[in-house]
C-alpha cells in the first residue's frame, strides 16, 4: 500500500506495481488526497487483474487508487475477504533483546 499527498502522477502508480513484483504482492492500493489523473487510472488498469486460486471466478483489480474522501464515504478496496491463508504474507516474528527495556526508576 501506498498512501500519497502533494502533486500526484502515473510516475507513482508505477513504482507501486514495480514494489509489487518484487514483493510478489497480489494487489496494491493506492490512496491519495487528490483526484488521480487519467495516466494513472491507464496505469493502474493496465495491471489487470487477480484472481485467487482458492475462489475461481472472482477477480480483483491488482492495483486500485483509492482517494481519503472515497474511503472517508466508505468505499472500501477490492480484495477477497475470505482468502486462503497463504495470500497473506506473515511479518517475521522479533524478539526483545535482554535489557534493552530501561526501567521506569531509572
Amino acid at each position: 500500500m501506498q498512501v500519497k499527498s502533494g502533486h500526484v502522477n502515473r510516475g507513482m502508480i508505477a513504482t507501486l506495481k514495480g514494489g509489487m513484483d518484487r514483493e510478489d504482492a497480489a494487489v496494491g492500493i493506492f490512496i491519495t488526497l487528490q483526484e488521480p489523473t487519467e495516466p494513472m487510472r491507464q496505469e493502474a488498469t493496465g495491471a489487470g487483474f487477480y484472481e485467487p486460486e482458492s475462489l475461481p471466478g472472482n477477480r480483483y483489480p491488482k492495483v486500485q487508487i483509492l482517494t481519503i474522501e472515497q474511503l472517508l464515504d466508505g468505499e472500501q478496496p477490492e480484495y477477497p475477504r475470505f482468502a486462503a491463508p497463504q495470500t497473506f504474507r506473515k511479518a517475521p516474528r522479533r524478539r526483545r533483546r535482554e535489557g534493552a527495556q530501561r526501567s521506569l526508576d531509572d
